[in-house]
């Protein structure tokens, strides 16, 4: 297996368990080392470094960003920044905003179209952590908390919850991958490429922005693409990270372990694994150690 597993969600975005959830599991797993990397927030951070040090994990910030490039968009992986430094911490925050507008604008829909109902707005707050990037899945979750859903409803409800039409537009625009690497790096930080399946062919556009590294171990990556990030990131001095990001562990509100057919979208099944029998991606500790004593600078 892995020594560390560089890429996971919690309550703070779009996964089910607190940090100290994630440290437990982690470590019962057998991993040797973790990374938080929520969707546009570092708010878990010091939860996370508290319950690793708890458990004798090794732990560095993360967090993971939306992209954009002249034709596809990508996920940025921030790693060992400073989420205090002014100008991400801004950036996260209007971000965070954002996405709380356009979820609470769907969850207002449904209510009104009566897909939801004897809940408010107010319950999935006070469900969430303070200032979590609120998505489908807090609402989810909370539905659960009432008793009116379970975990295995998750793929049938999630069609329900984007079925009506919503005229509400995120607040804050995209940022280009150049801006995004950059936010990274000014905040002390190294940017990741994440899963780049079918994403490799943007790789010296990207390093030519400031990219630091690649995850070249994730579920949602072919062998194909693994090789050629991996052959990319050696020639270019570059680090390598990996993590099981839904898969492996809960992401989607769905404890569904390696599900065939997830990067393509072929899977139509409803048969799951456990988290607890995916160890195989993630970094291994040499890989993990580049990157948090910065060998290429």
């Amino acid at each position: 297996m892995k020594y560390a597993n560089m890429h996971l969600h919690s309550v703070h975005s779009d996964g089910i368990y607190t940090p100290a959830e994630l440290c437990q599991t982690v470590k019962e797993m057998g991993y040797g080392a973790i990374v938080l990397s929520d969707h546009e927030t570092a708010n878990g951070t010091a939860e996370i470094k508290a319950a690793a040090a708890a458990l004798g994990l090794d732990t560095m910030v993360g967090m993971e960003l939306y992209a954009k490039g002249p034709d596809t968009s990508f996920h940025i992986l921030a790693y060992d920044f400073d989420p205090t430094e002014k100008g991400i911490a801004t950036a996260i925050e209007e971000m965070r905003q954002s996405m709380v507008t356009v979820t609470r604008a769907r969850f207002e829909a449904c209510v009104a179209e009566g897909i939801f109902r004897d809940i408010t707005w107010q319950e999935v707050l006070d469900h969430s952590p303070d200032g979590a990037w609120l998505c489908n899945e807090q609402i989810f979750a909370t539905l659960i908390a009432k008793g009116q859903n379970q975990q295995s409803d998750y793929w049938q409800w999630i069609k329900g919850f984007r079925a009506p039409r919503v005229s509400v537009k995120a607040t804050y625009p995209k940022k280009t991958s150049a801006e995004v690497i950059r936010m990274i790096k000014n905040a002390g930080g190294v940017a990741v490429l994440a899963h780049p399946h079918h994403k490799t062919p943007y790789l010296s556009a990207l390093y030519a922005e400031g990219l630091g590294g690649v995850e070249c171990c994730h579920p949602d990556i072919d062998e194909h693409d693994e090789a050629v990030a991996r052959q990319f990131a050696e020639t270019h001095n570059m680090y390598v990270t990996g993590g099981t990001d839904h898969t492996g562990l809960a992401g989607n509100s769905m404890e569904r372990g390696d599900v065939p057919g997830r990067a393509d979208g072929s899977y139509k099944g409803d048969i799951l694994t456990p988290v607890d029998q995916d160890v195989r991606h993630g970094a291994t500790r040499e890989e993990f150690e580049a990157l948090k004593n910065r060998i290429y600078g």
